[in-house]
């Protein structure tokens, strides 16, 4: 995984002890975000998406399920969507064939599947969908 620290790149080895510690904070902010926005009544959607190689396994390189099972905030996993859909089966119809990015069909996807959550859930004020 490629992190951005105060603005510089820094490749971290999965399961290392700084890639755990990295993760370990990432979830603390996360949490932190989501109840300093509560406490101001700003709605707040977690989107967790996936690198091709995770579609591939079908599983995340950071376990997620602690903020998955927070109640405090709604969260969106992108990787259950996907398999809801078939697009694991072919992930490469998605991303770039040269980078782990998501392709014009890729981030179609994912903003349709966000735009659709946020109106389902009534995140956001809408009279007609679409």
């Amino acid at each position: 995984r490629l992190f951005v620290l105060k603005n510089r790149s820094l490749f971290i080895p999965t399961g290392t002890k700084e890639w755990n510690r990295i993760v370990e904070n990432l979830k603390r902010d996360i949490d932190s975000t989501a109840s300093n926005l509560q406490a101001q009544n700003i709605k707040y959607l977690f989107v967790i998406h996936p690198l091709i190689e995770e579609c591939k396994k079908e599983a995340y390189e950071v376990n997620w399920k602690p903020v998955l099972a927070n109640p405090n905030y709604q969260k969106l996993d992108m990787l259950h969507e996907f398999s809801n859909n078939g697009i694991l089966k072919t992930p490469e119809k998605i991303y770039w064939e040269k980078d782990r990015h998501f392709n014009n069909t890729g981030y179609r996807l994912m903003g349709k599947t966000i735009a659709d959550y946020l109106l389902e859930n009534e995140m956001v004020p809408c009279k007609d969908h679409y």
